[in-house]
């Protein structure tokens, strides 16, 4: 990020590089950018104070000169914005969890059409999932409906879930998990009637 060396993001000042190589690196990359001749990074250079012949000392210098210049006290810093790194780790932790509740769902049999409905999904990207992390299952034919007498039993707790965990994802992870080791495509047709009503009409 480009800015006044006083003030950076969140009105905190950047963060001052000591090392003579993370600064020569600062600096190659801030003369790769003039070079580049990219007008929006040359509007914020500057706005951020530099003059035209400012930067076109920067970008006439020969290697020598800029490793003379960058070990010394070059005015080259870090601005660090927290609120952005922030925002970055909820990203990244929220991209972790949707790859861990797909891949759980996809190895314990979720069905290709539950898997289009709670992730951007095709068809065959599901079908494709499933051949690769649980060919068992992609290869297993038709889901078998559980045993009369357990039915209750998952409707029950699936009412019970549904009060309790407002995410469908980890309410159907929380439901298979009491009832292993049967499929979750198997559960899926008794708590969710359109489903057993398609592979009825699919018979």
């Amino acid at each position: 990020m480009i800015g006044n060396a006083s003030e950076g993001p969140n009105g905190h000042p950047p963060l001052t590089l000591r090392d003579p190589a993370a600064q020569m690196f600062a600096l190659t990359r801030l003369i790769a950018a003039l070079e580049g001749s990219d007008q929006q990074i040359l509007d914020q250079m500057l706005n951020a104070g530099m003059t035209p012949e400012l930067l076109q000392r920067l970008r006439s210098m020969p290697l020598a000169e800029a490793w003379r210049f960058a070990v010394g006290q070059c005015g080259l810093g870090i601005a660090v914005d927290t609120q952005a790194m922030q925002a970055q780790f909820q990203r990244m932790d929220r991209n972790k969890a949707d790859r861990e509740a797909l891949e759980y769902l996809v190895r314990n049999g979720a069905s290709p059409r539950l898997l289009t409905q709670l992730f951007a999904l095709s068809q065959s990207d599901a079908r494709r999932l499933r051949r690769v992390l649980a060919p068992d299952v992609a290869t297993g034919g038709r889901p078998r409906l559980p045993p009369d007498d357990m039915r209750p039993a998952i409707e029950s707790a699936w009412i019970e879930l549904e009060t309790q965990e407002a995410c469908p994802r980890a309410r159907i992870r929380r439901l298979h998990e009491r009832f292993r080791p049967m499929l979750i495509a198997s559960l899926e047709l008794v708590i969710l009637p359109q489903v057993s009503l398609a592979w009825n009409a699919a018979a």
